[in-house]
Formats: structure tokens, C-alpha cells, sequence
């Protein structure tokens, strides 16, 4: 039998938190109607048993006599055991029938203006009236809306490419996003480089923390990592020290200098920060595959504070 993929059995937990939604409402892997005509809904080991998938992937692209879920050379080339596609139920217990509709139609604007936001998506069969079904296919951009035997005046079908297993992330929090929008009735935000992650937001609290720290001379700063907490020393306050035993300045005098520089760099941080936080997130190296270290975001630190950020 057919298997979930854990990418999909995430984006199922998700829809549901956002719709409010059963586990049954949000299926994956096809029932016993859907193992005798294929389709996304089903792995490689049904599509062969029902003889709708014949080896190796290399052979037979494009051919008629394979399932049109295994036709493509891509998902040929990706072709598991794993359901590649989902179906979300119409009853939202947030939002009702007409979130739902909100969201198919959002679904379908994105994926017609907006398909580099939804990269692993090929298809829907969707109703956005909740009358007439339709069906939407990237393969065949050029078609536009056509009609389908699907029964998606109840449900929203989404069909994703075989070889994207694993690596869809992007496209599955981005469906996610255009739900949520849907259900509070708002606006979802441009794409997917404003969705920002309990992570993201994180390390951006911890870049202008240790940004603070360093201007405003503070001895050790933490600046989180990977789950991992780096204590980088500022000599700001060691130098001064020197500095002012050098040319006698007493330690009144000194503390004196110390709280006008501070509150000096202080005011002229607040007024820089936002720049230098943005030029810094813009500098940083993209952390796809998560291997974004201390080192990285050290470098980007002293070249945009030795520098400053780009125009």
C-alpha cells in the first residue's frame, strides 16, 4: 500500500491547525477508488500492481499507456511508494465554506501569477464558486481554467511533482500562508521572503542584540546559532581602558567619556540600526540546506560594520 510522505503528513498537521479540520479532511493517500484508476494519490507500488507504471523511468516518457501521475519525466524520475498529492475538504470549523473558497482562489491567482511561489505544485482541481469544478495545470499553463470530473465542489485537490519529496517546503508553508490569509480575511503577504519562521525572526533579534552590544561596548554578547550559543568578546571597553591610562585621564574622567560615548553611539545606532540589520540580512549567504555557521554570519558582520551595507 501506498505511503505518506512526512513532508505532506507536516503540511496535513498545519492545514488542519489553520482550518480547523479533521485528519480525514486533509487526505494523502488514495482509497480503494483511487488505487483502481492512479493518480497522485498513489505510490509507485499501486500504479504498477493496476499496470499503470512500467520500468524503468527512463522508458516510456510520455507514453499513453502510463499513468499521467508517472508520465513526466520528472516524476518518473521520482516515483516512490509515497502519495505525491492532497486533498483538503470544503467545511472549514475556522471560517466556514467561504474561507475555503477564498483560499481556492487565492491557490489559483498565485499559481497563475506567482508560480515561482509555488515551485512544486503542478496542479488543482478547484472550485472557486463552489459550484463549477475546474482544474489548473503548470504543464499546460496555456490552457488556463478547464474542466474537471473532479468532485471539487467539496474538496480542493492539489497534485504535487513526484521528484519534489522531501524539498517542497517553500511551496507547502506557502499554501499554508494563502489558508491563513483566507481564514482571517486578510491580505497574504507578497511571498514566501516575508513568511519569516520563529528561526528567521529569532536571528534577527539576536543580530540586533549583538549589533547593540558591540556599539554600545558590552563585554560578551550571545548570538545564537543553529540551535548553539556563541559568547563573542568586545574589546571596545578594554581598548578605551587602554587608551585613557595612556594619556592619564582619571576614572572619573574616564567613566565620564565612557557614558557620553555610550549614549552617543547609542543614539546614533538607533538612528543606523534598521540599515544595518537589513544590510546584513541582505549580505547573508541563503541557508537552503541549513549549513549557515557563526563564521558566515561573522564575516557579513565586520565586512557591512568595515564597510557598510551595499546601495
Amino acid at each position: 500500500m501506498s505511503s505518506a510522505p512526512a513532508d505532506l503528513l507536516q503540511f496535513r498537521a498545519d492545514a488542519r491547525t489553520v482550518t480547523g479540520l479533521g485528519a480525514a479532511d486533509v487526505g494523502i493517500v488514495g482509497d480503494g477508488a483511487h488505487q483502481k484508476t492512479g493518480g497522485y494519490h498513489e505510490g509507485k507500488d499501486v500504479l504498477v500492481t493496476i499496470g499503470r507504471y512500467h520500468a524503468p523511468a527512463t522508458a516510456n516518457v510520455g507514453s499513453g499507456g502510463e499513468d499521467y501521475s508517472a508520465r513526466q519525466a520528472r516524476d518518473r524520475n521520482g516515483l516512490t511508494n509515497s502519495a505525491s498529492a492532497s486533498d483538503v475538504g470544503s467545511q472549514w470549523p475556522h471560517g466556514g465554506r467561504a474561507a475555503w473558497l477564498r483560499w481556492n482562489n487565492l491557490l489559483y491567482a498565485e499559481m497563475r501569477d506567482h508560480q515561482d511561489r509555488l515551485p512544486a505544485l503542478r496542479a488543482i482541481n478547484v472550485s472557486l464558486d463552489g459550484k463549477t469544478k475546474k482544474r489548473f495545470d503548470q504543464l499546460r499553463r496555456d490552457d488556463g481554467l478547464i474542466a474537471s470530473t473532479d468532485t471539487v465542489d467539496t474538496h480542493t485537490h492539489l497534485e504535487l511533482w513526484r521528484d519534489t519529496e522531501g524539498n517542497r517546503k517553500i511551496t507547502l508553508d506557502r499554501i499554508v500562508t494563502l489558508m491563513r490569509a483566507a481564514v482571517t480575511g486578510t491580505t497574504p503577504t507578497a511571498g514566501t521572503e516575508d513568511d519569516m519562521t520563529p528561526e528567521q525572526d529569532e536571528r534577527l533579534k539576536n543580530i540586533d542584540t549583538w549589533l547593540r552590544g558591540f556599539i554600545q561596548g558590552d563585554a560578551q554578547i550571545p548570538l545564537q546559532n543553529q540551535g548553539k550559543t556563541s559568547n563573542w568578546p568586545n574589546k571596545t571597553g578594554a581598548k578605551i581602558d587602554q587608551i585613557a591610562t595612556k594619556v592619564g585621564i582619571d576614572p572619573a574622567g574616564l567613566g565620564q567619556i565612557e557614558a557620553a560615548a555610550k549614549a552617543g553611539a547609542g543614539e546614533a545606532f538607533a538612528e543606523q540600526r534598521q540599515a544595518l540589520i537589513d544590510g546584513i540580512v541582505a549580505a547573508l549567504p541563503q541557508d537552503k540546506d541549513g549549513t549557515l555557521g557563526i563564521a558566515d554570519v561573522r564575516a557579513v558582520l565586520v565586512d557591512v560594520l568595515l564597510h557598510g551595507a551595499a546601495a
